[in-house]
Formats: C-alpha cells, sequence, structure tokens
C-alpha cells in the first residue's frame, strides 16, 4: 500500500508539471479544500499545484484564496498564509518579475487589505431600519480610499477560464482526478489505463499551450460609486458598485451572514453541468445551459455575489398582472382555507384556493416580447431553462424556492435561480417541511404553452437528469470538497451532537457532509424514497408527479404561495 501510494503521489506530481496550470484553476477551489491535508507528501504536491496556479494566473487564484486567508479555522488560516508567503518569496527571487506589473506580494497585500475592508462593509449596519442608502466617502472611507487597484473586478467571465473546444472526454477526466489528490488516485495509478496518463498529458499540455483561457485585458478595479444601497431583508446586505479600468460599472451583493461557500461550489457544480450539455449534441442543439454568476466567499460568514441583471422576480410580475385584472390578494383568506383544510385538503386547495389565483403569467410573455418569434423563443428559453434547474434542483435537494428566489431573464426569458440557503434537502428539516421536489406550480406551467409540462419540459428534464447520471462520477468529484471543507452550519450540528453524546469532537471529514453526499449519489442513481432504482424516465414522471400533487402542494408553507 505505501509503494501505491508513493507511486500515485508522484504520477500526480508529474502530471501536475505538465498539465497546463488553467487546467487546475478550474478545480482550485477543490484542491484549496484538502489545505489542511495530514500527509505531508500529499500536502507537497497540491501546494506545488496552488503555487504554478498563483504563480501564472494570481488574479484568479487569489479571489479563491482569500476566504481561506480569512478563515475562522486556524489551521486553514495559517496553511493558507504560508502558501502566500512562499509564492511572495519564490517571485522576489526572480529579478524579471517587477518589470512584468504588479507582483505576487503587491496582489496578495492588496487583496488581503481588500478583504479586511469588504468584511467590514459586509457587518456594518446602518443607525436606523428606515436608512436604505450608506455612502462610501463617508460610512466606508478606508475602502473609498483604496483605489485604484491592481485587482481584477470578480466578474464570473475574469475568474472562470475558457476551455480549449477541442478538450476531450478522457483530458477533461484527467484533469479533474487531480482534484482528487494523490490518495484517491492510487488505484488508477496501478491498473494498466493508468499508464496512458503521461501521453494524454502532454497531448493535453501541447494543445494547451496555445490556448487563451481568459479573453482580452481583463477590467481592474479603479474604484467604487459612492451610494451602497442597504437591501430590506433581516441580514441587511448591500449593493455595491466597482467601476472597471474599462470605465464599465458593475455591481455586487456583500451579504453578511451568510456561508456562500454553498453558493460557490453549486456554481462550480453548474458550471460543470454546463459544459456536459455543450458537449452533448442532444441537448446542444436545444441550447441547454444554466445561468451562472461569480460567487466570492470572503470567509465562512461573507462573501460577494456578481449582480444577475436584467432580471425580475416571479413574484414582482405575479403581483403586477393580478392588479392589474384586479384580483385582490387576501393573505387572511388564503390563510383561512389552508388552516381549515377539512376532511379533503387537495379539494380545499383545487376547488376553493386556486379559483382565486387564475394563470397570468403567460402574459409577461406577451408584453415583454410582443415580436411572435422573440415570443416563441422566450418560452422555449422559459420552458428549458426551468426544467434543467428543476433537475439539478431535485439532485442537490435545493429547496426555499418561492417566487423571489426565481428571476426571469428579462432578455430572453429564462429561469434564474439565486440565494441557495436552502440545499442538500434541508428544506425537510424546516419546521414546515417542504413536500415537492422543484416549483411547478398552475402559473409556470401556464407559461409552458398548450402541451405545459408534457411537451419540452418533460423531453429537458429528460436528457438532462439522463446526463446528470451518466456523469455522476465528475459531478460527485466537486461535491466531495465539502467533505472536506464543511459548512459552518454543519460543522456547529456536528460538534453539538458530539457534545450531547460526549464524545470527543473530531476533524474533518464532516460527518454530516458524508450523509448529504451520499443521498445526492443515491439520486443519481434513480433511488427515490421508499422505491426501487428508476429509469430516467420512470424517475422524471415521479418527479413531476410529486411537484404536481395538491396533496402535497396545500401543505406547504403559506410564505412559499404553492397557490401561485
Amino acid at each position: 500500500m505505501v509503494d501505491r501510494f508513493k507511486t500515485a503521489n508522484r504520477v500526480i506530481g508529474n502530471l501536475a508539471k505538465r498539465l497546463p496550470a488553467y487546467y487546475f484553476l478550474v478545480v482550485l477551489s477543490q484542491l484549496v479544500s484538502r489545505i489542511c491535508h495530514p500527509n505531508e507528501d500529499v500536502f507537497a504536491v497540491l501546494e506545488g499545484i496552488i503555487l504554478r496556479v498563483l504563480e501564472q494566473y494570481p488574479q484568479q487564484a487569489l479571489w479563491q484564496l482569500i476566504g481561506v486567508q480569512r478563515s475562522t479555522y486556524a489551521e486553514r488560516a495559517e496553511r493558507c498564509n504560508a502558501v502566500l508567503a512562499k509564492a511572495r518569496a519564490l517571485q522576489a527571487a526572480e529579478p524579471a518579475a517587477r518589470s512584468r506589473g504588479p507582483t505576487i506580494g503587491d496582489l496578495i497585500q492588496q487583496s488581503t487589505r481588500l478583504t479586511d475592508m469588504l468584511l467590514a462593509l459586509c457587518n456594518a449596519l446602518p443607525p436606523s431600519r428606515t436608512i436604505t442608502t450608506m455612502y462610501m466617502n463617508k460610512d466606508f472611507k478606508a475602502l473609498a480610499k483604496a483605489t485604484p487597484l491592481d485587482i481584477v473586478v470578480p466578474l464570473q467571465r475574469c475568474l472562470v477560464p475558457t476551455l480549449p473546444d477541442t478538450f476531450s472526454g478522457a483530458e477533461h477526466e484527467l484533469a479533474l482526478s487531480a482534484s482528487h489528490g494523490a490518495l484517491a488516485a492510487a488505484a488508477a495509478a496501478d491498473s494498466p489505463a493508468g499508464g496512458g496518463g503521461s501521453s494524454n498529458a502532454q497531448t493535453a499540455s501541447q494543445r494547451g499551450m496555445l490556448h487563451q483561457p481568459f479573453a482580452g485585458d481583463l477590467p481592474t478595479i479603479s474604484s467604487f460609486a459612492n451610494e451602497v444601497e442597504v437591501m430590506h431583508s433581516l441580514q441587511r446586505p448591500k449593493k455595491i458598485s466597482a467601476v472597471g479600468s474599462d470605465g464599465q460599472t458593475y455591481s455586487f451583493l456583500c451579504k453578511p451572514k451568510d456561508d456562500l461557500r454553498k453558493d460557490a461550489r453549486l456554481m462550480e457544480f453548474n458550471s460543470m453541468i454546463n459544459q456536459l450539455l455543450a458537449a452533448d449534441s442532444q441537448t446542444q442543439q436545444r441550447g441547454l445551459h444554466i445561468r451562472t454568476y461569480a460567487v466570492v466567499p470572503l470567509n465562512e460568514e461573507c462573501g460577494l455575489i456578481e449582480w444577475v441583471g436584467p432580471t425580475t422576480g416571479i413574484r414582482h410580475v405575479l403581483l403586477r398582472l393580478y392588479k392589474e385584472h384586479g384580483v385582490a390578494i387576501s393573505m387572511a383568506q388564503v390563510k383561512a382555507i389552508l388552516d381549515n383544510p377539512g376532511p379533503s385538503p387537495e379539494d380545499q386547495f383545487t376547488k376553493k384556493l386556486l379559483p382565486l389565483f387564475p394563470s397570468v403569467m403567460h402574459e409577461w410573455f406577451l408584453q415583454s416580447f410582443p415580436d411572435p418569434p422573440r415570443w416563441l423563443a422566450s418560452r422555449a428559453n422559459f420552458t428549458r431553462s426551468a426544467a434543467v434547474m428543476s433537475m439539478v434542483g431535485h439532485i442537490l435537494g435545493l429547496g426555499d424556492r418561492h417566487c423571489e428566489n426565481i428571476l426571469l431573464d428579462e432578455s430572453t426569458g429564462g429561469v434564474v435561480h439565486v440565494d441557495f440557503n436552502c440545499l442538500f434537502d434541508k428544506g425537510m428539516t424546516l419546521e414546515k417541511p417542504e413536500k415537492v421536489p422543484f416549483r411547478l406550480t398552475h402559473n409556470m406551467v401556464d407559461s409552458m404553452g398548450l402541451t405545459g409540462y408534457e411537451g419540452a419540459f418533460r423531453k429537458t428534464c429528460e436528457l438532462t437528469l439522463g446526463l446528470l447520471r451518466e456523469h455522476r462520477d465528475a459531478l460527485m468529484s466537486v461535491l466531495e470538497s465539502f467533505l472536506h471543507d464543511p459548512l459552518v452550519e454543519w460543522s456547529r450540528r456536528t460538534t453539538r451532537s458530539k457534545t450531547a453524546r460526549k464524545e470527543p469532537a473530531t476533524g474533518q471529514p464532516n460527518e454530516q457532509a458524508a450523509r448529504c453526499l451520499a443521498n445526492i449519489r443515491r439520486k443519481l442513481q434513480g433511488c427515490l424514497p421508499g422505491m426501487s432504482p428508476l429509469s430516467v424516465e420512470g424517475q422524471v414522471d415521479e418527479l413531476v408527479t410529486e411537484a404536481t400533487d395538491p396533496k402535497r402542494l396545500v401543505a406547504m408553507y403559506i410564505g412559499w404561495a404553492a397557490y401561485m
């Protein structure tokens, strides 16, 4: 076993030197999640990969490392700072480093100061709940004076590298395998197929050297707009705007008291799904994809989210349309019906509640896309994007899909999901558990056209779920980083449970994460609670049945608005 381990570690080390660095930039968060790996030899390989990525793509790598540098876990922060110090020392030893622009040392210093100031902005509260605007020059003077910076604006296009069009499936798996570390690759290194890694890596390297993963000059932060908009929600997140070196203004949401590593990993997961959708002929011709955006954790409790636009919330659309139709929305009347379900709750829901809220959402498409070809395309975009995210949401246990967490893209009609706090079937543990796998209410079905969910929606669901099940091992590799970099809420829950049982607290991996990932793997195998493994078509049919079942919808929390 020791010999196999050493061989595997050596193979990974050799591949790390041959593959283009941007391959590892794609999976950097997974590598960084193992920064506290207990084996020194494995850590040496991981450190070498991170240093190589830092050397070639410091701007992108630093935005991923700053959240670890300011981690509330001392060991993670210490390991990260040690890696950054080594990167600074290695470049300082190069005489020509200064002539190539800002050094890694300069960027590390700027990013550290910027992170501290952004954390202060995230946690700052206005003097009164009625205040909706704060000002950079008055309330955050240090941040206003810190610009201009040599740091790139943290947009998705600035942080996520593009891969070569000729990137083969074999090379994709080869690059992904690096994220598991040497221990996970031990068995592969001893197999006959392991011997082909060198030639594959050489082919990938030769092809990758000619590829530019980022297009053109990326904008750096020149200044910040003076106005800071304070949102009305409980934690009072703030919307800030950065002016780039290209003269454009880019907006971000500074969110406190929320572990945005979930959102960041989900964006990585969705980005990988987009690659799979683009590589499959049937999904490619239908233009299937997920709208993604940049999420940058600053620590385990704060972070930045790229502002998504132009979009509008489904709730806002429905309230406006109901007002135009003279439909009065009385929450007291809705509550009275839901609180007095009678002998047949589903009948109360379908015969008393739903008639109060007729299907009107189709009118938004007519108003927003009056040209017939654009109207038809917008409805197709809505149906397909809703189907893709329904399947992804089911696999990941994504809940809390109320009308404010699902947006409509005003330029294409597609669906954009936001706020991924209720992930990994967390909705099932709420005081009023969520009963449906995704949102498929009558207004959404009405917007899909004459065939409803029986046409493009069902077909897209089957294609997407089939693709997810086919590539489940690669997708699970992204999610497995939660084992080694567990969420704060999981860590607290595990610590409390161990304390109650008078057991010593253990380190990573996290048992709560292991259970969640095991549940996801079962879904990717076609297993639903109480059922034998289903075919793709059978699994989709069961999920659609559950999502539209009046018995389940009437049991949903009133704020989820199953009646809209």
